[in-house]
């Protein structure tokens, strides 16, 4: 997609924000090489500006399987730290009943769910949660998750 955006004389640097199309993978923030071209007679460019640009993911997973083999071993939702550092998350099973409370009151290592409960595996299966943000700005979101082992 081509953005058309105006960039000010002697301007280092921008923030653009960047839809992702069907990107659904919980991943970390990635980096991609950024081209700026100029379409403009009166530009005198001899260069193709260009830098670094940041991807941060906002994807949340809909899947984890806590089975100790080093992947997805717990429900994380990368990079939440950086904009809402003091979120909360409850995690619920099908009968309403509460698994998982945690409040991350600017921990830069949050702890996530390992699929327990009072230090036991729970069943494999759907489970809901609701993320507060703790913003006072951005509504709670309330979403599902998959536990599989």
């Amino acid at each position: 997609v081509n953005v058309l955006r105006t960039i000010p004389a002697l301007t280092s640097s921008i923030n653009q924000t960047v839809n992702s199309i069907n990107d659904k993978l919980n991943e970390d923030t990635e980096t991609f090489i950024l081209q700026a071209t100029t379409n403009l007679d009166n530009v005198s460019n001899t260069f193709f500006p260009s830098g670094v640009g940041t991807l941060k993911d906002n994807d949340f997973p809909n899947l984890f399987s806590p089975n100790g083999d080093g992947k997805s071993d717990v429900f994380k939702i990368s990079g939440i730290v950086d904009s809402y550092p003091n979120f909360k998350i409850s995690i619920y099973n099908r009968q309403g009943n509460e698994v998982f409370k945690y409040s991350n009151n600017g921990n830069t290592n949050p702890i996530w769910w390992d699929g327990t409960y009072n230090g036991k595996p729970v069943a494999t299966g759907v489970y809901f949660y609701t993320l507060e943000y703790n913003d006072g700005v951005t509504k709670p979101k309330t979403n599902f998750i998959q536990l599989i082992r």
